[in-house]
């Protein structure tokens, strides 16, 4: 058996709080009031600081599903991730179906569960789900292609999937160079997942740290200043927030980089961290669950970013305590563990 990597329980903890994090910020950094106050600066850097997220956990699934030998094997990998999916997508796609209809009002047709069913979920964070169960579909051609390369050609293989859908905005953000020969070779997002199991097989030299921290903060400071300059009185715009940009890019890989260094032996965090990962699936499920409410009920006299700490908070405890719950019954423990 596998010897457990701690640093990656680190990681799974600080990816959940910060998808949460995020959902709470973008509730309230769009409205063009705080634009030019003292609070717009502090909400624009807990925005950057929380939109890896997503990275961090594709970044971690890339690590161990491509450096596992049984990802090789297209029918058993099918036969062990599929079903699960499926049965995730179907089982959480009714809930929030119901939920969100009735907290709202709004009639419950079968037309409109599909309609939700086929364009990524009837709830905005089971988006991920898709994306999972189309890189799991990629995920033993891609670990035959990097079992046959060599590093540097693993590297290269990385610039050519950011080519056109990271650094090509990039470029046309930032310098106004407008480049377009060819649609992305790959989505976005799926150069986490092999940027996860570079970085995690990387010899650990004592310059990486230093250039990890300088790319993590390089990834924050671009972020916060280009969607500062993006914005005005007339509308908030963060034009670094797609999920693929450079800057996310940058502070994902360098809080990654940072982890591995700093928690790379066991200690009592790691092992904490550990026993929490088994509740992290079931919290990010049910998270929207308890936001909504929050945010229907609402309490929004309270000053922004005291209004964040409040739902970021409640939010994470109320979730993991259901996810704990939950996970006590037999019957639904497979949809959230």
């Amino acid at each position: 058996m596998r010897k457990r990597e701690g640093y990656l329980d680190i990681l799974r903890c600080l990816a959940i709080a910060m998808v949460l994090l995020n959902h709470c910020v973008s509730k309230i950094i769009m409205r063009e009031a705080y634009y030019g106050t003292r609070t717009f600066v502090p909400l624009l850097t807990l925005n950057a600081l929380s939109c890896m997220g997503v990275a961090l956990f594709l970044m971690i699934s890339g690590r161990l599903m491509l450096q596992s030998d049984s990802s090789r094997d297209i029918a058993g990998f099918y036969r062990k991730r599929l079903p699960r999916i499926l049965l995730l997508l179907l089982v959480w796609n009714a809930a929030y179906f119901f939920y969100l209809r009735l907290l709202r009002g709004e009639a419950l047709t079968v037309s409109g569960f599909f309609e939700g069913l086929i364009n990524l979920g009837n709830a905005y964070h089971l988006w991920y789900l898709y994306l999972i169960a189309g890189i799991y579909l990629l995920t033993p051609f891609l670990k035959r292609i990097v079992d046959s390369c060599t590093g540097r050609q693993c590297w290269l293989l990385l610039l050519l999937m950011l080519l056109c859908p990271t650094i090509r905005p990039f470029l046309n953000q930032t310098f106004g160079i407008y480049i377009n020969l060819f649609e992305p070779l790959f989505n976005g997002y799926i150069g986490y997942f092999l940027l996860g199991y570079l970085l995690g097989r990387a010899e650990l030299r004592r310059w990486m740290l230093p250039v990890s921290l300088l790319a993590f903060a390089a990834g924050i400071v671009l972020m916060v200043t280009q969607n500062y300059g993006a914005s005005s009185g007339r509308g908030v715009y963060l034009v670094f927030n797609y999920g693929s940009s450079i800057t996310r890019y940058l502070s994902a890989g360098g809080v990654f980089m940072m982890a591995r260094f700093l928690f790379g032996g066991e200690s009592v965090l790691t092992r904490s961290a550990g026993r929490y990962c088994g509740l992290i699936l079931g919290t990010y499920l049910l998270h929207v669950i308890v936001l909504e409410l929050l945010w229907e009920k609402g309490m929004f006299e309270m000053p922004p970013l005291l209004l964040i700490a409040y739902l970021f908070f409640t939010t994470l405890i109320a979730s993991s305590v259901l996810s704990w719950l939950l996970g006590k019954i037999p019957l639904v423990k497979k949809a959230v563990s």
